[in-house]
């Protein structure tokens, strides 16, 4: 998905596979169940085998769970001297 938004056919990396990860588990209808199953992968899982990039993953998954869980009303307005730029 990062690739096919990047214009010049290169990978857009770590910045902005967090923010994309966030949007896709928006669509998750139950993040707390999400949450409790990484939970287990976490207790559970062989260290030995998840390093690294798998590591990584797993840390950006629930860092956007922990996002979205934590997640308030306010925190999705800008302030009126905040503009996105297109």
């Amino acid at each position: 998905m990062l690739s096919d938004t990047n214009k010049k056919n290169e990978a857009d990396g770590a910045d902005l596979f967090l923010p994309t990860q966030i949007l896709c588990l928006f669509g998750c209808k139950n993040v707390s169940s999400l949450k409790t199953q990484l939970n287990y992968i976490k207790a559970f899982r062989q260290e030995h085998l998840l390093k690294g990039e798998d590591e990584y993953y797993l840390t950006s998954l629930e860092s956007a769970i922990d996002f979205i869980r934590d997640l308030q009303k306010t925190d999705l307005t800008l302030n009126s001297h905040e503009q996105m730029i297109f």
